[in-house]
């Protein structure tokens, strides 16, 4: 059964570090699947990226994205998410991709962590604040 909500009981497979599918529409129609790192602010789902990756130039011309998230060791739990980018703003002073790097690595910083040290300050860092629409999870 779908909802627009995130329940409870899967609400850890968006707050901790699982890996995360995030699907996009290329500009052939076709759909187009990113392993990402994402967090839950409590009304969206935030995934930093960069403004030149293809995913970022895909949301810009089609919004509507679907993520799904597989308990690690578990494929019969998971929870799949269809929504939309609500916005897509500049990751200042890296706040938000040194965030996710604390949650999902041992690193407390992106670059000279696990980026090298020299390619700060030449990416267009964004984040992308998705907003679900339809949840669906396993089980229910």
């Amino acid at each position: 059964m779908a909802s627009q909500t995130i329940p409870d009981s899967h609400l850890k497979l968006i707050t901790d570090p699982v890996y995360i599918t995030l699907s996009t529409v290329s500009p052939d129609g076709y759909p187009e699947n990113s392993v990402v790192w994402g967090q839950w602010d409590g009304e969206h789902i935030i995934i930093g990226t960069t403004r030149q990756r293809r995913k970022a130039q895909n949301i810009l011309k089609h919004p509507k994205v679907a993520v799904f998230a597989m308990e690690p060791g578990n494929p019969y739990r998971w929870i799949d998410i269809r929504g939309e980018v609500t916005e897509v703003s500049e990751d200042v002073g890296y706040k938000v991709i040194d965030s996710l790097t604390e949650l999902y690595t041992d690193e407390d910083k992106f670059y000279g962590g696990v980026a090298p040290a020299e390619l700060e300050g030449t990416q267009d860092r964004v984040v992308l604040k998705i907003k679900p629409e339809r949840v669906a999870v396993y089980p229910e």
